[in-house]
């Protein structure tokens, strides 16, 4: 297991409307933002870096990126609408998850691409990729029954470095 110097930086964007959740946000070390931009600089070595993006609304995806050499952890805390595939649902009220690694997300409402290496579709809340050393941007994404992009919530970024 390699150490990594870890240098990260998180936009975490501002969802609008939302209904209320039943649980609190998990309490963040890192950072909590209600504005557009947040920066995290890891300033000790460590085996393990751990990023966190919040943002804050009522239909809202939080996510954490967990960092162990060039494999990449993120957990993801939506609130608003249940994690869920159901075909064709369009309310809103449901959704599943997209990771796009290195690549834009779809504009609200676009549909997301089925196939491409670059996105991951998920049913979980926990997602595991591994990463080539070097700069990547992931993007959490949400989709409805109809694999259209949701906004809210809107997706939320993590850049992550992996040291070589």
């Amino acid at each position: 297991m390699k150490t990594i110097i870890g240098a990260a930086t998180i936009l975490a964007m501002v969802a609008v409307s939302y209904r209320a959740a039943d649980s609190e946000p998990p309490s963040s070390t890192a950072v909590t933002s209600s504005t557009s931009l947040a920066t995290i600089t890891p300033t000790t070595l460590a085996t393990t870096t751990t990023i966190k993006a919040q943002t804050e609304s009522a239909r809202t995806i939080d996510a954490e990126a967990t960092i162990d050499g060039n494999a990449v952890t993120v957990e993801v805390v939506v609130r608003g609408f249940e994690v869920a595939f159901v075909s064709g649902d369009t309310s809103g009220e449901t959704g599943h998850l997209h990771l796009y690694i290195d690549r834009d997300p779809p504009a609200p409402g676009d549909v997301v691409p089925f196939g491409p290496t670059y996105v991951i579709h998920s049913l979980d809340t926990t997602l595991s990729v591994a990463l080539q050393p070097g700069e990547h941007t992931v993007w959490v994404v949400a989709a409805d029954g109809a694999d259209r992009a949701l906004i809210p919530p809107d997706p939320v970024r993590l850049d992550i470095m992996i040291e070589g």
